[in-house]
């Protein structure tokens, strides 16, 4: 299912100025540089992956739709009639995929679906009714099944949402990445983010090879922001997501997306292939860092994260769905869930120049283009209907247990520091794996690569000082805290971090 870019790009050799910097060549950057270049900005997008769209994005399954992981009945709590401007932003954002696809000929198998949200639990029959409610309220189209409308599928009740759709998401990406170099942004990738100034006229970037890069305003799109230290991650948390393809049979199952009401929830979407279609499955979230076996009680301590959400991923697609085949894909992605729902897209708390896409709360597509509309919006002095809704600078009072609920599960965290290691002795870890070795008053991340040498480095992430545990699934460092990721060795993966884990002297 890969799909690699038609070109390569360059990483920054030089001193470069610009209007607006974007870093982070995902959907979010990608999108927020289309619209800037569309408005006449300058604009600069920076990338440390070698291509673009090799984050989170590329771990995404892409399915356009009106709503993210909460319900709206849950929604419609924390926001009010502002739920009407939830629906109308992420229905925007749908659109648009549309029109960019279109305008730029982009061929990235966008198709137009019915989305089927399942109740497998009696228990839950009832909030099929209230959700339904809800959407009639917001104007989306809803139909109320008494039972999934296709032979063969278990009898439970559904709401079917037409008009919905799905798209290639790499297609889409280098199609989007060749339609902004047309219009004029430079795009740099192998290129790291380090340093940035604020400054009373200017924003200054300093990346890993010592260049800088001076503009008037900064977006950060990298899924959790590195420009900044706390504020919004104090208000959103990291989770890990799990995804299976499964191979079944052309014309098995229609083209639609379903999704259930369990805890933790999973979702499918068909792929189609010329001789076959590709059952895509996903779920079993849990928070990163930690697998919370059992359920979502946040302050459970087990930690890591084990293959076995794979096989009970796989064995749910197969109870819904029996026309399942060979197993073909598997791979897993992380998602940043704000506590009321819907994202912190707009210029960060405290800061003038400096713009945020993130909190995209399971609906990564979505939110990515809506957040790029809101941040060119403000760059370009325009008002827009949904700027307070999604501003990260926002206070949901509704939304505070939750708030207080994550904050403890992080503080919790902390702890770490005089817990035991993962094992006694470097010798217990297998090759080809990770574990935390509890050091005197030092907790070491070790890793043991293929060939018995053992690697040793300080287990503390230094965006503000968690300790990272092991991700069997990934081959990385995984921090609990606010999401930042790092491979095997302790290369940064992922944000809000910017620098590697310490490394400590290897030893065999």
């Amino acid at each position: 299912m890969e799909v690699f870019p038609t070109h390569n790009y360059v990483a920054l050799r030089q001193d470069i100025a610009c209007d607006v910097c974007i870093i982070g060549a995902g959907i979010a950057g990608l999108t927020t540089a289309y619209m800037l270049a569309e408005a006449g900005k300058n604009v600069v997008l920076i990338e440390k992956f070698p291509q673009i769209g090799q984050g989170e994005t590329s771990r995404s399954t892409a399915q356009l739709v009106v709503f993210t992981d909460f319900p709206y009945t849950l929604l419609k709590r924390m926001h009010g009639d502002n739920v009407l401007l939830i629906a109308e932003s992420h229905r925007y954002a749908k659109e648009t995929i549309a029109r960019i696809t279109l305008d730029e000929g982009i061929d990235c198998d966008y198709r137009k679906v019915p989305v089927f949200l399942f109740a497998p639990r009696e228990k839950d029959h009832p909030k099929l009714d209230k959700e339904a409610e809800i959407l009639k309220e917001m104007h989306v189209p809803v139909v109320r099944h008494t039972r999934l409308p296709v032979a063969g599928l278990p009898p439970y009740p559904c709401l079917e949402i037409p008009d919905m759709a799905q798209i290639h998401i790499l297609k889409y990406i280098y199609g989007l990445g060749d339609a902004v170099e047309r219009r004029g942004v430079k795009i740099f990738t192998d290129t790291k983010a380090v340093e940035i100034d604020e400054k009373s006229e200017s924003v200054v970037i300093k990346t890993e090879s010592g260049h800088t890069i001076r503009c008037q305003n900064l977006v950060t799109a990298t899924n959790s922001p590195v420009s900044v230290l706390t504020g919004v991650h104090l208000k959103q948390t990291a989770w890990r997501t799990y995804v299976v393809g499964l191979r079944i049979e052309k014309g098995a199952l229609p083209y639609a997306i379903w999704w259930d009401t369990l805890e933790p929830y999973h979702y499918v979407r068909l792929v189609e292939f010329t001789d076959y279609d590709v059952l895509i499955a996903g779920g079993e979230d849990h928070h990163t860092g930690r697998d919370e076996a059992g359920g979502p009680d946040i302050m459970s301590h087990e930690k890591g994260e084990s293959p076995e959400r794979f096989v009970a991923l796989e064995a749910w697609a197969r109870s819904i769905f029996p026309q399942c085949g060979e197993l073909l894909y598997q791979w897993s992605g992380q998602v940043m869930e704000s506590i009321d729902g819907i994202g912190y897209n707009g210029r960060h708390l405290g800061d003038e120049r400096i713009f945020v896409i993130t909190g995209d709360t399971g609906s990564g597509t979505t939110n990515a283009t809506l957040g790029a509309r809101i941040v060119t919006d403000l760059i370009m002095g325009q008002q827009n209907p949904w700027e307070s809704l999604y501003s990260p600078a926002r206070v949901n009072l509704r939304a505070a247990d939750q708030l207080v609920k994550e904050g403890a599960a992080a503080f919790w965290q902390f702890t770490d520091f005089v817990t035991p290691g993962d094992v006694e002795e470097a010798s217990e870890i297998p090759n080809g794996s990770g574990a935390l070795l509890h050091e005197g008053i030092k907790k070491v991340a070790a890793y043991k690569d293929e060939q018995g040498t053992l690697h040793r480095m300080s287990a503390v992430c230094p965006h503000v000082g968690c300790i990272v545990q092991w991700n069997d699934v990934e081959k990385s460092w995984d921090c609990p805290c606010h999401g930042s990721r790092f491979d095997c060795y302790g290369k940064v993966l992922n944000g809000p971090a910017r620098s590697d884990l310490a490394a400590l002297e290897a030893e065999k």
